[in-house]
């Protein structure tokens, strides 16, 4: 066989054309001899699988501190490392550039959620609840309360933070976790919103918070994560939208309600902080923002009906607003609180009826 064309393939083999030939054609010919092959194996390259966090600011955050998580796991045997690349130009369809951003040597501590984890209680001990979930890389274990109290165990799922201070080996690589804290770091809010075969990633030093431009929020922008050895182009690519939860003021609490004589009805609630909020006697917790402000949305069912604002922690809706929006004064009131921003505007709503 004359050899005509061979070409280097990305897993290390090789691509070889040739033509038949009489070898009596040729003026020069050795016999092949007896020797052994030192051909190897071809290093078959797993795909990775890159999972992109939204995260709300972690105690000791600066309050102007924008982070994007992300975590790296291989969907196969043979892990030597990833570099995550991001496209500013619209990805394959648009300008089709890619700029290393980050080069990943560690797996993350990764798994899918082999059930759908159920509300629950974000004032105390979730212990009606459990969560069965495959790990793609990575193992859990039990720790002490006082350790949960003290950060450990703790892991995103599907928006929200929880943590956990049980976790029992079912079968190879299948653990359930239980005896929750849940809605940590002001996630309350995607407490009831979970499903099966969610992503979950333990938050510890296997996840990495990259540095991101405020300039990128609210922006569609592409990655990829490339398996060394593997090809930028042969990567899919996938879409993820930044919006600097780590910047949302948490939702207000303790919302009610009173009304005078004249049924004009203040509304007032308790804000809360998102950048060092441990109790200390005698001291409210800091503002975390610019300057303090809050609008309040006044619903008729699924519709705002009107929005007020204010700069301290209460708001009268007068009688006449009241006729007016809805015909007569209400003797109860669907609203929603939304602690003010200055760099993302609305934080997380505080919902309830006064």
């Amino acid at each position: 066989i004359r050899i005509t064309d061979a070409t280097l393939q990305k897993n290390g083999s090789q691509d070889i054309s040739g033509l038949a030939n009489d070898i009596s054609i040729y003026d020069m010919y050795i016999a092949p001899g007896n020797g052994e092959t030192t051909q190897e194996i071809p290093l078959i390259i797993p795909a990775i699988l890159l999972t992109l966090l939204d995260l709300p600011a972690f105690p000791g955050d600066g309050i102007t501190d924008v982070k994007l998580g992300t975590a790296a796991v291989a969907l196969g045997p043979n892990w030597r490392g990833a570099v995550i690349y991001r496209s500013d130009d619209g990805g394959e369809s648009g300008g089709n550039t890619f700029n290393t951003i980050e080069s990943i040597g560690t797996q993350a501590s990764e798994a899918i959620a082999l059930s759908a984890l159920a509300a629950g209680t974000t004032y105390t001990w979730d212990n009606a609840n459990t969560l069965q979930v495959q790990m793609y890389n990575g193992e859990l274990s039990s720790v002490t309360e006082l350790a949960v109290l003290n950060g450990a165990n703790s892991a995103y799922l599907g928006g929200e933070i929880i943590q956990f201070q049980n976790a029992t080996l079912i079968s190879e690589g299948i653990y359930e976790i239980s005896k929750l804290l849940r809605g940590r770091l002001g996630t309350e809010d995607k407490v009831s919103t979970h499903v099966i075969n969610e992503t979950f990633t333990m938050l510890d030093s296997t996840m990495i918070r990259l540095p991101m431009a405020y300039n990128f929020i609210g922006l569609l922008k592409y990655y990829k994560a490339v398996a060394l050895n593997a090809v930028l182009a042969d990567t899919d690519e996938q879409s993820f939208t930044y919006t600097a939860r780590c910047l949302m003021p948490y939702s207000p609490v303790l919302i009610s309600a009173t009304r005078n004589v004249g049924l004009d009805a203040t509304i007032i609630w308790t804000r809360r902080t998102r950048i060092g909020g441990e109790l200390r006697d005698g001291v409210n917790v800091p503002l975390s923002e610019a300057s303090e402000a809050y609008e309040v949305d006044i619903y008729d069912g699924v519709n705002v009906v009107r929005t007020l604002y204010s700069v301290i922690q209460e708001v009268v809706y007068t009688a006449a607003e009241q006729t007016a929006d809805f015909g007569s004064p209400q003797s109860s009131i669907d609203v929603q609180v939304y602690q003010m921003s200055e760099l993302v505007g609305r934080g997380i709503p505080g919902i309830a009826t006064v």
